[in-house]
């Protein structure tokens, strides 16, 4: 007898042996999914942080002020003579927590949305460190960008940058 064709239990047999791959693979493939989403949002999280920290350094040097919205405060990165001063720029997503006593920024001279992703919150804060006799002052400013990863998670990337007054 001359057949073409499969019979229904290769059919079975080749599904199941097809399943059990595929579901060995697929944790694989999930974790590889998620770690380029993280490696992305590092990456985005890091290029949002060197741009804020070299334009801050970039205006210090050349002696401009960043001043915020409307003018108020005259320079975003300048240290109080006593304490600290911290500013953010919100992101859009509203499960990412508001930070808490820091003073919330529009859009302003050193960052804005059209720079950065509105996934991402940038906050920095502005300390004066203490100099010895003779030496120039020192502004301490902390840039950190955040994001939320999935429901829970808030992700964050840190840089500390130490610019005379």
């Amino acid at each position: 007898m001359n057949r073409q064709g499969f019979t229904l239990i290769e059919v079975i047999v080749s599904m199941v042996v097809f399943i059990v791959v595929l579901s060995g693979t697929l944790p694989l493939i999930l974790i590889s999914a998620n770690t380029g989403r993280n490696s992305y949002d590092m990456g985005r999280g890091g290029e949002a942080l060197t741009m804020v920290m070299d334009r801050i350094v970039g205006a210090r040097q050349v002696g401009a002020k960043l001043p915020g919205p409307n003018g108020t405060p005259n320079d975003v990165t300048q240290a109080p003579e006593s304490g600290e001063q911290c500013y953010y720029l919100r992101s859009s997503d509203s499960r990412v927590p508001r930070i808490p006593d820091c003073r919330e920024m529009t859009d302003n001279a050193l960052v804005s949305r059209s720079d950065i992703d509105d996934r991402y919150a940038v906050q920095w804060v502005s300390k004066r460190e203490r100099a010895l006799a003779g030496a120039p002052a020192i502004d301490n400013i902390a840039v950190t960008v955040s994001w939320r990863k999935g429901k829970e998670r808030i992700r964050r990337v840190t840089g500390v940058i130490r610019v005379p007054r």
